[in-house]
């Protein structure tokens, strides 16, 4: 299996929003991150489908990458910030499907650390390859980029 994990772009401060956190939305920055990071990356994807936590940030992220990747994006629940332990999100990932995740932190990293053995700290916008079988020590991270890479990329 190849996964591709994306965190969500950068969303409005917990400090500054009085809604409920699963609604806070990317700022304009995340957007624009989030589209820069996409395009630049897109020679490496090559996934089936995107699958993103229902949280409206990672929805945001998810649209904006299924756009510039052509892929449909399906919203799972499980992805949702600290609904789930790693190895239980491991479990849930599709068989045959090679999918990007796009989800939150610490969850993301956490799931990272489970399936290859190895700790990352996945920044927001921040896109990693895992190849292997989704359990726990089964994948070789083969590409982690933070955003400021992928913006220097393109300069």
């Amino acid at each position: 299996m190849r996964l591709a994990i994306l965190r969500h772009a950068r969303a409005v401060d917990r400090g500054e929003w009085s809604g409920v956190d699963a609604d806070r939305p990317l700022t304009a920055d995340g957007e624009d991150t989030a589209e820069q990071v996409c395009t630049r990356l897109r020679p490496l994807v090559d996934q089936g489908a995107i699958l993103s936590s229902p949280w409206l940030r990672a929805h945001q992220t998810a649209v904006i990458a299924a756009r510039i990747w052509a892929m449909p994006v399906r919203i799972e629940p499980w992805l949702a910030g600290g609904l789930m332990p790693p190895a239980q999100v491991a479990g849930r990932i599709p068989p045959g499907l090679d999918p990007v995740l796009v989800g939150h932190e610490p969850d993301l990293s956490a799931l990272i650390q489970v399936l290859t053995g190895g700790q990352i700290l996945l920044k927001k916008a921040g896109f990693a390859i895992l190849e292997g079988d989704p359990v726990p020590g089964g994948m070789v991270l083969r590409l982690l980029v933070n955003p400021g890479a992928v913006r220097d990329l393109g300069a």
